[in-house]
């Protein structure tokens, strides 16, 4: 049997034989695991480094083959980690932001106008509540005392792929300002100490400026965030097409295949990357975990061209997109705009992040693939 490498798979072991309560090992090195008679071994978690995970077998020990895994979690596990840590080259361009009257679920709140963005690159996924954990676990010795733990949406259970959520706009700045350090980027979001030192924004609640020009990661901005949803000028609702049903019931059919909502959802997230992605290769922009940007909320954009907005000077809300997991699909619609208080944590909101100044992380050889996830329906 050949050995195969679970790239950045965890396993989760559980015993038929034995009715143990399944277990998934830490993924801080190599872990050794009894198999007893019986043992299913599924590759099912993803977390963010990639090795030989060697088992034990009685006192025989051995590395785990691809007959040693369910075909499904091989499959899900490889596939998915080709596109978890990728971040796509989004070019200039301009485009038509919000929604014309005649557009089934539109809001008030979605002024029509043109609008030019700058390049920048962008995640392909949201960010996975394993890699928030993973970062996360660096903050207090680099002075982030008070991060989140944030959630995967699972009341508790085991679910790394899934988007984190319960992070606060805050939370949002402040982990990817840590995620720069650690990757010795500039971070990009500054503050103003008790002297008046600008300084990296690290602690608290406070007035933060953004440093575009800076090489870190950051939130994007809601003309970026629909620019890159609508993979340009596309008119269209959803990546997969026009809405047809604003609601729950009966499912929109686009909607199903672009994302979760509350018509497929069954009532909560799900793994990053298993619905169809847009043509910048962007997963879940539709639903699953609504995403924080950057850009205090108005009700009105106004009508006038914009050149990379960056929202208000000023606010008490900032700007979501996306629709949930928990939202109708109008609510999940590319125009459709929502907005949060920056301290709320709510189970439906997560964030993706962007590079708008110098090169986007170089992907895995083995993780940068073409090929598209396999979808749940």
């Amino acid at each position: 049997m050949n050995p195969i490498r679970l790239i950045t798979a965890a396993l989760l072991v559980s015993s038929n034989a034995n009715g143990a309560e399944p277990q998934r090992p830490d993924d801080g090195g190599i872990q050794q695991w009894t198999l007893r008679s019986g043992t299913v071994i599924d590759a099912y978690f993803v977390s963010m480094s990639s090795r030989q995970v060697k088992l034990s077998k009685g006192i025989e020990e051995r590395i785990i083959s691809a007959e040693d895994l369910s075909p499904e979690g091989v499959e899900q596990a490889a596939e998915l980690a080709k596109v978890i840590h990728i971040y796509q080259r989004v070019r200039e361009g301009t485009f038509d932001m919000g929604s014309k009257d005649s557009e089934p679920g539109r809001a008030a709140n979605e002024t029509y106008r043109p609008v030019e963005t700058s390049p920048f690159s962008i995640k392909a996924t949201e960010v996975t509540w394993c890699e928030w954990n993973r970062v996360r676990e660096h903050g207090k010795v680099n002075g982030y005392f008070d991060l989140s733990a944030g959630g995967n949406g699972m009341d508790g259970a085991d679910a790394d792929l899934n988007p984190v959520v319960e992070v606060s706009w805050w939370d949002a700045l402040k982990w990817c300002n840590l995620k720069s350090q650690i990757e010795s980027r500039k971070p990009c979001y500054r503050v103003k100490n008790t002297t008046g030192k600008d300084e990296i924004f690290k602690t608290g609640t406070a007035v933060v400026t953004c440093d575009w020009k800076a090489d870190g990661y950051r939130l994007p901005t809601e003309a970026e965030w629909e620019f890159a949803c609508r993979t340009r000028n596309s008119r269209w609702t959803f990546h997969t097409g026009q809405i047809s049903d604003t609601g729950v019931q009966p499912v929109d059919r686009n909607m199903d295949q672009a994302g979760w909502f509350a018509g497929n959802s069954e009532g909560k997230p799900h793994p990053v990357a298993l619905k169809r992605p847009n043509a910048f290769k962007l997963h879940d922009m539709h639903g699953n975990a609504a995403e924080w940007c950057w850009d205090n909320y108005t009700n009105s954009l106004g009508t006038t061209e914009a050149i990379d907005p960056k929202g208000p000077a000023s606010g008490d809300h900032r700007v979501v997109r996306g629709g949930s997991w928990n939202n109708p699909a109008a609510n999940c619609r590319a125009a459709s705009r929502a907005s949060l208080s920056p301290g709320s944590k709510r189970n439906t909101v997560g964030f993706r992040i962007v590079i708008g100044s110098g090169p986007a992380p170089e992907p895995d050889p083995i993780r940068d693939s073409r090929t598209r996830p396999r979808q749940r329906r």
